[in-house]
């Protein structure tokens, strides 16, 4: 029995009926748009309906006697959206029917993260009782595609949560990985400096035949070190067959200084096509090894640290120098804000006429400088097979209010027509503005710059200028309306500024009781 796309909805909206009412307008929202007069006639019963999910209705057959093929696809709609997860897990709860699908559904994700006290090694509580269900139950454990789990920092011995690894730590732990044999994509966040941390982890990252994603996170705790670098972190998974991503977030120098050295046979080996690293805290020269390990990296972001930014050894011109023997393959680059001096010149701008295949480009607004006009950019940027541009102007140093004014929609506006007029294949323009608006010592900067211009609409009259031949868009945005909110009257009092319109309001009240 096969069902067409549209009966597919209709069913996914009934099963979330059981979920509560809330639920069920969600999904009704995200289907609502259907050809069939027929179907919409039906969703129209949807929105009105209490009747028991277990009872027949106008729709057909009760959903509880849909083959299984059925149940399994309309769960796979729900759970692709994160949003909608929790509803899966009411339905496990509630509906008899669903449990069993449910049930393994659940065990596609499983996160014991550090951020929720969990902790792999020694295994806490929840570890231990999800081991003994998995042992129990191998169908679970065969479901599980994503794995997330935290590992303990270093503390001093004086510190209540003092922990100093033995072997018999990592025991439970590493059975538990054993009976997850199907995981694709790896999440962990350490502590890494314990001894036994490596080996353990390189352990059960090369028994993963599946493996395709890992994330090392070190986290930020108060009263221990960063303590994720580089050359660790790789060795752990440069045997890794099916590794398509690997993602490094707080990486740090060594206090010795970088000392990863690797051999000429291991260079351009591995499968890896998708790098992320944020907070990086290392310098170039061991970010040029690690570029060299993929045999067609395709995908590279990087976002340095503050104190990294503060260096001066970082520029666009280092980060070209380190990507070019790449240029062949690379498909994307995204470039977080490289220093916190001056822009760069034009001599150090990112030259990327050589990127064949580059189809997105992510920049900060930071790392241009003045003398970067539109005519040197569309140069230098845009390559011959560029279609996606962004532009960033996140820098917690240096974005403010005004960083978006009529200079930069000009500069923007120039460079869109530039393009179009190169007949380049460019078609979209991002723009990623974010400046402070949740702070009372921003209550005045916010109120001015609502009287002098709104950065938002000089955005709308770039897109509407430049459409349709190029789509500019921007992220979401505080509202002139929450503005308003933010400056309450304390704020108006603390800034000086005065509420005109409420004195007027009182005036004219004051006139209506004279009269």
């Amino acid at each position: 029995m096969s069902l067409d796309a549209d009966a597919t909805k209709k069913y996914l909206a009934a099963c979330f009926i059981c979920a509560g009412k809330e639920l069920a307008q969600k999904s009704l929202e995200k289907y609502s748009t259907f050809e069939s007069p027929q179907i919409q006639t039906r969703t129209s019963h949807l929105r009105s309906t209490t009747t028991s999910i277990r009872k027949p209705t106008n729709m057909g057959c009760p959903i509880t006697q849909l083959p299984s093929e059925i149940l399994n696809e309309i769960l796979d709609i729900a759970v692709a959206d994160g949003s909608w997860k929790h509803g899966v897990y009411t339905i496990s709860s509630i509906c008899r029917a669903f449990h069993e699908y449910s049930q393994l559904f659940r065990f596609r994700e499983i996160s014991l993260l550090r951020y929720y006290g969990h902790s792999l090694a020694p295994a806490c509580e929840r570890v231990k009782k999800l081991y003994a269900l998995v042992h129990a139950d191998a169908a679970l454990a065969g479901h599980c595609k994503r794995f997330s789990f935290g590992l303990p920092s270093i503390r001093a011995p004086s510190d209540q949560y003092y922990f100093n690894s033995i072997p018999s730590d990592y025991v439970l732990g590493d059975k538990l990985m054993k009976l997850l044999p199907n995981i694709a994509k790896l999440e962990i966040q350490g502590g890494f400096s314990h001894k036994l941390t490596w080996p353990f982890l390189k352990q059960a990252l090369c028994s993963m035949k599946y493996l395709d994603s890992v994330k090392f996170e070190c986290s930020e705790d108060n009263d221990s070190e960063p303590d994720l670098f580089l050359p660790e972190a790789w060795d752990c998974v440069q045997g890794l067959l099916k590794l398509e991503r690997l993602e490094l977030r707080n990486i740090r120098l060594p206090k010795n200084g970088s000392i990863w050295k690797l051999s000429e046979n291991a260079i351009s080996t591995s499968p890896i096509r998708n790098i992320l690293l944020t907070d990086f805290g290392e310098t170039p020269d061991p970010l040029g090894r690690l570029l060299n390990q993929p045999k067609a990296l395709e995908h590279f972001s990087l976002h340095i640290t503050i104190e990294n930014r503060d260096s001066g050894v970082w520029s666009l011109e280092t980060i070209r120098g380190l990507l070019y023997n790449r240029r062949a393959s690379l498909k994307s680059i995204t470039l977080g804000a490289l220093s916190k001096r001056d822009s760069f010149s034009i001599s150090s701008l990112l030259c990327l006429q050589d990127f064949s295949q580059l189809k997105s480009l992510a920049l900060s607004r930071w790392d241009m400088g003045a003398d970067v006009t539109p005519e040197v950019a569309c140069n230098t940027l845009l390559g011959p097979s560029l279609e996606s541009f962004q532009w960033d102007f996140t820098n917690p140093e240096r974005e403010c209010w005004g960083s978006f004014g009529t200079e930069q929609k000009d500069w923007l506006l120039r460079f869109a027509k530039l393009a179009i007029d190169l007949k380049s294949k460019l078609k979209k323009i991002r723009i990623v503005f974010n400046p402070p608006s949740d702070d009372e010592e921003h209550g005045r900067a916010i109120w001015e710059q609502m009287f002098r211009f709104w950065p938002w609409d000089l955005m709308d009259e770039v897109r509407d200028a430049v459409s349709p031949d190029i789509e500019v868009t921007y992220n979401g945005h505080v509202t002139e309306q929450e503005c308003e909110w933010l400056i309450d009257p304390y704020q108006r009092e603390l800034f000086g500024i005065n509420d005109t319109s409420s004195e007027d309001d009182e005036e004219d009240e004051n006139e209506e009781e004279d009269a």
